[in-house]
């Protein structure tokens, strides 16, 4: 082992420093995440309140719409139904038509008169009768009040799109508008009340009533001191107890938001306090222009409860980490000495030396680690006599296969090609040759072959005397198991060439291929397993091999077609080889044209 490996590790790589290091982090996390987790389920139980609140406020606003206009609406039935109205409709005479309106109205125009306390220009209520192809029908008078800065035609030309000249039973009848009036922007309530011909019940056209209201109108005892609303209506949001400033903000917010959304709540900062902000269509299938319900609630005391809460959390954390330096410092002192030694041997381990013990100092879970440690390197010992063994036996493939237990012991079916090489006049040409010499050559021969067969991803089956078998697709396949046969067998050929003109032993040797499905697995009997292949096509690789000339590699038909391309071959004559009852179709193979 070498002096680095002896020398005790820095400070901030001990045991102790480590252990301590982890609890102050595991604290910090806790901590943090404690606080995280709080926060959100405060926060996500604040905003389910909020749009508990929200949805409450809307139900009330609709409720006290209802009653506001409820009277309004049987008065302007009325008086729409008045049949003296639409004679005059009839003969074209607007000016009785609107006078006799006005009459007729004239209750609720002056209970609005003398609840808003306002005179007829600027604010006044003003009404417009509208016909069934769109037109609207301005009075020749005043009668029908006016909107102060705003011409009558462009009063006639968006009152006319409120009309879509068509029976509106499915469309809403009030809604949301706004003029600019006396240098700001005037909000009206509108109520639309059709008009039908009482004879004939023809939809004749739209009476257009109009009130200004304010959103202290609109949204009478909803505000509250946490609560504030108002109307976004034309890109502008109507509000009393917003600030002007913060108006502005918000109606940035709804315009970049509002496009294409029924409702949301986002969040904004006014004022340096953080607000949650509602907001809702008003009708999504309304004949009017887009109207949407704004409620802005405070967030200051959620801020203030989740400081309160951070404070709290910013306590407790130092405390308890104190308590768990304290037990991490006493903690350490007792398990730095054991898992020093561990750490000792784990470094024997890595240098080799699988007999290294670690003497076990107590019962507790650092005990049982120690005495698995012990059982753990008695068991490498072992495993690595074994491997080192059976890399000798079996090809390294098959060895890491068997060794990792995936490799399946009862048999599967396989597509592989197989390779058979032996040397041609072996027996003559080993006559009279020492045994030692014998054995010379074979090392030297095969040492040189089953680096060509490593190379191409080829497993070396086994060697019967000068003959050996490998196997490509088996016990792994790579896809060009084939191509890789077919350029091992002709780099075999040009191995031993080479040898020839090195090595004292002079020889040729033949190759057969053959490809298809074979069983592969371990066989052999219950003491002992042998990983081969069985079948039609290892027999026929054999007895091509045996077929083939001096330096020439024979394949079968099913090679040939599944390189076809890729290889350079010339067909052989049909031969009729042992153990085949019909003759089989071969190939020289000369040249591989593609490289696996």
């Amino acid at each position: 082992m070498s002096e680095q490996s002896q020398q005790p590790p820095p400070v901030w790589l001990s045991f102790r420093f480590k252990l301590l290091l982890s609890m102050l982090l595991v604290v910090a996390v806790v901590s943090l995440g404690t606080l995280l987790v709080v926060q959100d389920k405060v926060d996500r139980n604040y905003q389910n309140f909020l749009g508990s609140q929200f949805q409450q406020q809307i139900q009330l606003f609709f409720e006290k719409q209802e009653a506001r206009l409820a009277a309004a609406r049987k008065t302007i039935e009325a008086a729409t139904a008045n049949v003296r109205l639409i004679a005059a409709l009839d003969a074209g005479d607007l000016a009785r038509f609107y006078s006799d309106l006005g009459f007729e109205l004239s209750d609720i125009l002056g209970e609005y008169a003398a609840r808003k306390g306002v005179g007829p220009r600027g604010k006044a209520p003003f009404f417009r009768f509208v016909t069934a192809d769109g037109r609207v029908l301005a009075p020749p008078d005043s009668f029908a009040g006016f909107v102060s800065g705003v011409e009558e035609v462009d009063l006639a030309e968006i009152l006319s799109g409120l009309s879509s000249g068509l029976h509106p039973e499915s469309q809403e009848n009030v809604g949301y508008l706004s003029f600019r009036s006396m240098g700001r922007e005037v909000l009206y309530e509108i109520l639309i009340s059709e008009i039908y011909d009482p004879a004939s019940y023809d939809f004749l056209g739209d009476l257009i009533f109009a009130v200004p209201v304010t959103p202290a109108d609109v949204f009478a005892g909803v505000n509250s001191e946490s609560l504030k609303t108002g109307i976004f209506q034309d890109l502008h949001l109507h509000s009393e107890n917003i600030p002007p400033d913060s108006r502005a903000a918000i109606s940035e917010l709804l315009i970049s938001l509002s496009e294409g959304l029924e409702v949301g709540s986002p969040r904004i900062d006014i004022m340096g306090i953080p607000h949650q902000v509602f907001f809702k269509r008003v009708s999504t299938k309304s004949r009017f222009p887009p109207v949407f319900h704004v409620y802005l609630y405070s967030l200051g005391e959620l801020r203030e409860l989740l400081q309160e809460i951070r404070w709290t959390v910013f306590f407790v954390a130092p405390v308890a980490l104190l308590i768990g330096l304290g037990l991490s410092l006493f903690a350490a002192h007792s398990l730095s000495k054991p898992i020093s030694d561990l750490v000792a041997g784990t470094h024997e381990v890595q240098a080799g030396n699988y007999d290294v013990r670690v003497e076990s100092r107590s019962r507790d879970e650092i005990g049982q680690l120690t005495q698995s440690f012990n059982a753990m390197t008695e068991g490498l010992a072992l495993k690595e006599r074994y491997r080192s063994v059976l890399d000798k036996v079996a090809d390294p493939q098959v060895a890491a296969e068997l060794m990792s237990g995936s490799m399946d012991l009862g048999g599967e079916v396989r597509d592989i090609t197989t390779l058979f090489c032996d040397i041609r006049g072996f027996t003559p040409l080993t006559e009279g040759m020492p045994p030692a010499d014998v054995i010379h050559m074979l090392n030297e021969h095969m040492t040189a072959l089953t680096r060509v067969v490593y190379e191409r991803r080829g497993v070396v089956d086994k060697f019967v005397g000068d003959e050996i078998m490998v196997l490509f697709g088996a016990p792994r396949g790579y896809g060009d198991d084939a191509l890789n046969a077919a350029s091992a067998a002709v780099a075999m050929i040009g191995e031993r060439e080479k040898l020839n003109q090195q090595s004292r032993f002079q020889f040729k040797i033949g190759i057969g291929l053959a490809s298809g499905e074979v069983v592969a697995g371990c066989m052999g009997s219950e003491d002992r397993l042998n990983y081969t292949v069985l079948g039609e096509q290892v027999n026929l690789a054999a007895r091509l091999c045996g077929a083939a000339g001096p330096m020439e590699v024979l394949i079968d038909a099913l090679t040939e077609e599944r390189l076809r391309g890729l290889i350079q071959t010339e067909p052989k004559p049909d031969m009729q080889l042992k153990g085949f009852s019909s003759a089989s179709r071969v190939y020289a193979l000369e040249k591989v044209l593609a490289q696996a």
